[in-house]
C-alpha cells in the first residue's frame, strides 16, 4: 500500500481514506478488493485507468492505493511515495505470462521473459 508523503508522518486511517483502484477486471483491483474485505473496511473508491495515473494521483495526494512494489519502487526510493502498512500487507500473487508458441515473441518481450526468469519472478513452462 502507498501513499504521498506526509508532513508528521503520520498515516492515513485506511478506512476513510480514498482508495485509488485500478479498472473492472485487474488483478490488482482484485487483490485490492479482497484487502479492503480482509480489512472489514468500506472505504470511498476511485477508479483509475493504469498503475501510472494511480501512481501519479496518489503522489498528488488523492488518495491510497495497493500497487505492485514493481511499479513503485523508484517512487519508495526517492520519497515521492511511502509504503503503508496494515494487517495482511504486503500482498503476495502469483504472475503468469502468457504467450502464442505460434508465434516469436518481440525482442522486447523476450528480454522481458528472460529477466523474470533469471530474477526467479516467473518459472518457464509450456
Amino acid at each position: 500500500m502507498v501513499a504521498a508523503p506526509s508532513e508528521g508522518g503520520a498515516e492515513p486511517d485506511v478506512a476513510a481514506a480514498t482508495w485509488l483502484l485500478r479498472e473492472r477486471g485487474s488483478g490488482t483491483r482484485e487483490a485490492t478488493a479482497e484487502l479492503i474485505t480482509n480489512l472489514g473496511i468500506s472505504p470511498p473508491r476511485l477508479t483509475i485507468g493504469s498503475n501510472g495515473a494511480v501512481r501519479e494521483c496518489v503522489r498528488a495526494g488523492l488518495g491510497i492505493s495497493l500497487l505492485s512494489r514493481d511499479a513503485v519502487a523508484r517512487d519508495l526510493q526517492t520519497g515521492s511515495l511511502r509504503e503503508l502498512h496494515a494487517p495482511g500487507t504486503p500482498v503476495s500473487r502469483a504472475w503468469h505470462l502468457v504467450g502464442n508458441v505460434a508465434r516469436p515473441l518481440a525482442p522486447a518481450a523476450e528480454r522481458f521473459v528472460d529477466y523474470a526468469i533469471e530474477t526467479g519472478t516467473f518459472t518457464a513452462a509450456v
